[in-house]
Order: structure tokens, then C-alpha cells, then sequence
């Protein structure tokens, strides 16, 4: 027996007659209805006081297996301080011959063996007289799939039995009447359930008060809950600034929490929607949503085919911003034929107050550097890019977090100086490593002549249609 974990071999202790309960899954309250139990004295085991948070009792042949990880590191010092209880059983002291057999062979023929109702049922019952009632969980390949909402879930019973199958698996009767549910790892087989066992208890565990170190490690890691979802965590990065020639993103060294923190924000959903996009719920927009582009008022994008282009787009207006703004409207019109409409205006911050003023509700800014070196075809290897419909459940995504949720509108701004858009609120930018940067980088890499501004802006707005249903 590990010092902190206690392993209660209830030696003795049999099912009684009458006690085998029938249909009795689907039980919602067993094992963590309100108040805590008196500590109890196990039958041949020793007296083992309640715990803060959850009690596990894992059930297994092979209780050291359980131990030896629990009397380490963090779970061990929860054990220890009596945030958790741990307790281990094993099946074999609840078999009826001399040589402890928990096993038999299938009916109906087959590989391999199973593991037989009696010993499985009566140590349950056994554990149950002598410590309590108990939310019971079979650890099986068939079972829902274990994720952070789970875990969450569990973080809030009483006392939870792990029951950890070896060989085929337990008896269907055990699965069918003796269990409150299911649960898997994921869509692979390992030799037993001991593994699973102790990863449920490793991440339900650290959800409990008490814990962590710094309780604010489980709020902001992955899988922690998010608007539209949940998100996996930014990428972390420690000392040496520079190792083997790649530093650290610069905002990451500034001190300034609040860029770091929408730095971090961001990161983190480029990194869900790039590896784990199921995990994101966002809205779509509506099919209304118009489009508009904004340009340097002197860009040299206002050339011809400009207007095929944004016809082919649907856009719905062109703005110029800047310096030459007076001169912009009249030269950009006769360029682009007339349509879409043509306007002019000082700065940003004019342009953002007109639109929001005339659609009366949120209204989407994306900011695109023209002159950034992933955007222009010249950055060598070229990553695949990602899936149309990652590319714009991202660019949704990103627009919500800055207020701009189910847009009215939305304005692309093609504009090299980074201190006219970057960082005004509201506004978010296209960068390498997101799914949007990987996507236009990859359109304008099969380009013949990326340099051709027409054909460059197609490539953008063909990307950030995406976003819009199909």
C-alpha cells in the first residue's frame, strides 16, 4: 500500500442476498448528493476520513499500477492534504476459490477472456456498505469520449467508481446493470483501464480547489470554456530570448498586458482553428452581409480590372483613405466604371464612425499589409492551405471577439502602413500564421504574376469570402 493512497482490499466482504440491483442505470444523484459521509472503517481496511472534493475508487487487478502514480507530484500532495480521496480495489479479494479467479471463457467462443459478473458486482457492493454510494463509471473503448466538459462534471461528485476492465472486458451485465455510465479515452484499445483510470483522475483533480498552485492555470489553459466554444491555449514561450536563431514574439517582452493578452487571445484561435476546429461554435452571418474595400487614397491597387474585380466579389463600395482623399473619388470611379459606389475619407477613424452610423450595428474590419513578404509570394515553401470552411468560421470567429458578431457589414483594408489599422479596436489583422494569412499566401503562390494588384485583391477577397455561407 502507497503511503497517500490508500488500496482497501475489504477482504472478506460478499454480495448478501437480495442486494444485486437490476435496471438501475441512468441514476443521476448516487455518490454526490449533499453533505459529506463521517469517515467509515473499511472491513479489513483502516479508517479513511472524507475528502474536500471528489473520492475515487478505482477498481482493478492491479491496484500498484494506481499507487505508485498517485503518491507523486501534484496528485500525490492532493491525496496527502485530503483535497481528494483515493482508494484502490482490487477484484481478486472478492472471488470465491482458492485460486482467486476473476476470469472465464466466453460463451459463444472467442479469444481471450472475460471478466466474470460475481467478483466485479460484489466489490462494488462491498465498497458501497463500507464507504458510501457512488457515481460508477466502466472504463471501456465503446464509452463517450472523456473530454474537459466531463471532466468538469465530475469535479463535482462526491465519489466516483473507476472501474478498469483487462483482458476482453468486463461481463455485458456488469456494463448493463451495474454502471451509471460509459467512458472512453478516445478510438483506440489499451491492455487494461488503469491508463484511463488515472488520466480521468489527473485532469479532474486539478479542477478542485486547492489543487493548483495558482488556480488560474485551469482558466486559461486548453479546452478552458470560451465564447463559442472552447479554445486550446496560446503558444508559451520562456528564457533564452533567442534559441537556435528564433527569438520570442517581440509583444511577449513589451509589458503591456493588454497586448499580450490580445496576442495570447488571438494565438489561441488560430491554434484551435488550425488543429481542433470542431471545438468552435460560431454563428454564421447572413447572406446580406455586404463587403466593402478600403485603400490607401494614392494606392496603387486603383488600376485597371480594379472593377471587374470587385463586381465579381459583390462589393459594395470603395474607399479611399488617407492623404489625396479629395482627389481619390473622382479618379478611382472612372477607373473601376462606376460601380461599386466610390468614397473618400481623412482616416480610419472616420471611415469606422460613417459605417457604423449607417448600418446602425457591428460592422467587421480586416486589415491586410499589401507589402508583408507572406502576402507576395517570395517567402520560399509555402504551408497547404487550410480548409474554406476553418478559414472562415476563423475570420468569424476573430470578428466576434472584437465586438463584431453576425456583422452588417464588412470592410477589408488594403493598406501597408501598419500604424493607420494595427491595434485600433475593432480592427483585426490578417498575420502569417493564421488561417486567413495561410490561405491568401497559399491562393497568391499558385498566381503566374502576383505582382499584378488586381489579381492580388482577388486573391484576398476570394479568402475572406469564406466567412460568408457558401
Amino acid at each position: 500500500m502507497c503511503g497517500r493512497a490508500h488500496v482497501v482490499p475489504l477482504a472478506g466482504a460478499r454480495l448478501r442476498p437480495g442486494r444485486e440491483r437490476n435496471g438501475d442505470r441512468g441514476r443521476s444523484t448516487r455518490g454526490h448528493g449533499p453533505g459529506r459521509r463521517p469517515a467509515r472503517k473499511a472491513k479489513g481496511g483502516r479508517s479513511v476520513s472524507a475528502a474536500k472534493g471528489p473520492t475515487f475508487e478505482v477498481f482493478t487487478l492491479f491496484p500498484e499500477a494506481i499507487t505508485a502514480f498517485a503518491s507523486a507530484g501534484l496528485l500525490g500532495k492532493a491525496v496527502e492534504r485530503g483535497i481528494v480521496g483515493l482508494h484502490c480495489t482490487n477484484f481478486r479479494d472478492f472471488a470465491t476459490d482458492k485460486h482467486r479467479t476473476v476470469d472465464d471463457t466466453p460463451f459463444g467462443g472467442g479469444p481471450g477472456m472475460v471478466l466474470r459478473p460475481e467478483p466485479v458486482v460484489a466489490a462494488l457492493e462491498a465498497v458501497e456498505r463500507a464507504r458510501g454510494p457512488m457515481h460508477r463509471v466502466l472504463l471501456d473503448p465503446s464509452g463517450r469520449t472523456f473530454d474537459q466538459r466531463m471532466a468538469r462534471r465530475f469535479s463535482t461528485y462526491r465519489r466516483i467508481a473507476l472501474l478498469c476492465g483487462r483482458y476482453e472486458g468486463f461481463d455485458a451485465r456488469v456494463r448493463d446493470h451495474h454502471v451509471d455510465e460509459c467512458v472512453s479515452l478516445g478510438d483506440f484499445v489499451l491492455n487494461g483501464g488503469e491508463v484511463a483510470a488515472l488520466a480521468i483522475i489527473e485532469a479532474v483533480f486539478r479542477l478542485c480547489e486547492g489543487a493548483l498552485g495558482n488556480p488560474a492555470s485551469v482558466e486559461v489553459e486548453s479546452h478552458a470554456d470560451a465564447g463559442g466554444g472552447t479554445l486550446l491555449e496560446a503558444p508559451q514561450y520562456t528564457r533564452p530570448a533567442t534559441f537556435a536563431g528564433r527569438e520570442v514574439p517581440p509583444v511577449l517582452r513589451t509589458g503591456d498586458h493588454g497586448a499580450i493578452a490580445a496576442w495570447r487571445a488571438k494565438k489561441a484561435r488560430e491554434r484551435t482553428w488550425l488543429s481542433r476546429p470542431e471545438l468552435r461554435r460560431v454563428p454564421a452571418w447572413s447572406a446580406d452581409t455586404e463587403l466593402f474595400v478600403a485603400v490607401p487614397a494614392g494606392s496603387n491597387l486603383v488600376t485597371a480590372g480594379l472593377g471587374e474585380v470587385l463586381r465579381n466579389f459583390e462589393v459594395k463600395g470603395l474607399f479611399g483613405v488617407g492623404q489625396g482623399e479629395s482627389d481619390f473619388a473622382l479618379a478611382a470611379a472612372q477607373t473601376v466604371g462606376g460601380r461599386p459606389s466610390v468614397s473618400s475619407f481623412r482616416t480610419p477613424a472616420q471611415l469606422r464612425r460613417r459605417m457604423r452610423k449607417q448600418f446602425e450595428g457591428p460592422v467587421g474590419f480586416v486589415w491586410v499589409d499589401p507589402s508583408a513578404p507572406f502576402l507576395r509570394g517570395v517567402t520560399g515553401p509555402v504551408a497547404p492551405a487550410p480548409a474554406r470552411d476553418v478559414v472562415g468560421g476563423y475570420l468569424r470567429d476573430v470578428l466576434a471577439a472584437v465586438g463584431a458578431q453576425t456583422p452588417r457589414a464588412v470592410v477589408v483594408a488594403v493598406d501597408p502602413q501598419a500604424e493607420t489599422w494595427q491595434g485600433q479596436a475593432g480592427v483585426v489583422a490578417v498575420e502569417p500564421e493564421d488561417p486567413v494569412g495561410l490561405a491568401v499566401a497559399a491562393e497568391i503562390a499558385k498566381a503566374p504574376s502576383p505582382q499584378d494588384p488586381a489579381g492580388w485583391l482577388q486573391h484576398v477577397l476570394a479568402v475572406v469570402r469564406a466567412a460568408w455561407p457558401s
